[in-house]
């Protein structure tokens, strides 16, 4: 990478990712504070939110390309898939050495179907990396929604609108299915096709909706509210589990407009924040390095808590569950005030980031030395 972070010129768009990477982090460190999520629950639209963002920067020129030498597919597997698998090993070797010395109870043995299968079933299988599975997800709705829409647009059957009430009739049926248990072993299929509508949402808001429609901020913000009020009302439970197509809606459509709204909120809020969030460079650096993050996050709650198990004795630390620490990834030591989960959520955030900001310096810098020495 260039020394010099691209700076990405969507700044609305730059914003919304770098709240909905803040969100997946306090999601997976205790909710230290709250970003609307009384209201808004974070498992009802979060993972949307990505898919959304996704699709908004969807090209059609890609189509042209899809299958060549350094075609999207290519840039896609190289960016995307690469990445993934050479960490998922990392992981692997990782947790079994951690298990083996009886740090952790969690984690898979390196295998073939726990190395290559099981990350496109439900990405668990070093618990390390857990976050990683959406990496995977997001590839496949990426590769599935342009054959789509290349195929459909050369037999001249592509329309916007019209794809946009298909994928929706698609996502409301795939939650139907997930409520009658059949998608258990299709899950991969089945989150694909739960994903398109919020991506190809993301494209058709962009060139339909986008500086076209305009309402009132505070009108807009009100209707929003009082949608998902009525949500609450007739169907408490919005939250979802889309890696294991898990739904306990009342209605198949509620998970739908759940994630439309809290969409719509943050996409109105990073708006607000454009002026004065717009051309920082951390924001705009955590924007570019959201992958970092969703991958690596969760190793650091890992050795934060690493870090208390060997610590609690010296400095006298009292309440650290070590059963909870070997068990589950997720346990948060609080140190007697739930507050302090901030300590998790700011590290996890931070740290991926600047290990990859370490990285690119350290790079550029060899780099500079070799075109020296040529």
């Amino acid at each position: 990478m260039k020394e010099k972070t691209k700076q990405k010129t969507n700044k609305k768009m730059m914003i919304l990712s770098f709240i909905g990477i803040i969100i997946v982090v306090l999601g997976h460190t205790g909710n230290s504070f709250k970003l609307a999520s009384d209201i808004f629950p974070y498992y009802s639209f979060h993972m949307a939110l990505f898919i959304f963002i996704s699709g908004y920067f969807y090209n059609p020129k890609n189509e042209e390309n899809l299958f060549e030498k350094n075609g999207y597919l290519i840039k896609k597997i190289k960016k995307m898939l690469i990445p993934y698998f050479i960490w998922n090993l990392v992981y692997g070797i990782i947790v079994n050495i951690l298990k083996y010395m009886n740090i952790v109870q969690y984690g898979e043995k390196i295998t073939l179907k726990s190395f290559f299968i099981r990350p496109w079933t439900t990405g668990h299988q070093y618990i390390l990396n857990i976050a990683a599975w959406f990496i995977l997800a997001l590839f496949l709705v990426n590769i599935t929604y342009i054959i789509i829409r290349k195929i459909t647009t050369k037999l001249k059957l592509w329309n916007d609108n019209v794809f946009t009430i298909i994928y929706l009739v698609i996502s409301v049926a795939t939650i139907y299915l997930a409520q009658k248990n059949r998608v258990e072993r299709y899950i991969p299929l089945f989150r694909t096709a739960f994903f398109m509508f919020f991506y190809h949402l993301g494209y058709w808001y962009k060139t339909k909706i986008e500086g076209k429609v305009k309402i009132n901020t505070v009108i807009y913000f009100l209707i929003l509210v009082i949608v998902q009020l009525a949500l609450f009302k007739i169907d408490r439970k919005l939250s979802y589990e889309v890696v294991f197509m898990k739904f306990s809606c009342k209605y198949i459509i509620t998970p739908i407009i759940a994630s439309i709204t809290g969409i719509l909120f943050w996409l109105k809020v990073s708006e607000i924040l454009e002026p004065s969030l717009g051309n920082s460079k951390v924001v705009n650096y955590i924007s570019n390095n959201t992958y970092d993050i969703m991958q690596h996050h969760l190793f650091w709650v890992f050795l934060i808590n690493l870090s208390v198990f060997y610590l609690s004795d010296i400095l006298n630390l009292k309440g650290f569950n070590i059963s909870r620490f070997k068990s589950t990834i997720y346990y948060t030591y609080t140190f007697g005030v739930n507050q302090a989960q901030i300590i998790y959520t700011i590290v996890c955030i931070s740290m991926p980031i600047i290990v990859r900001y370490s990285y690119e310096k350290i790079t550029n810098k060899i780099n500079d030395l070799l075109k020296v020495k040529k």
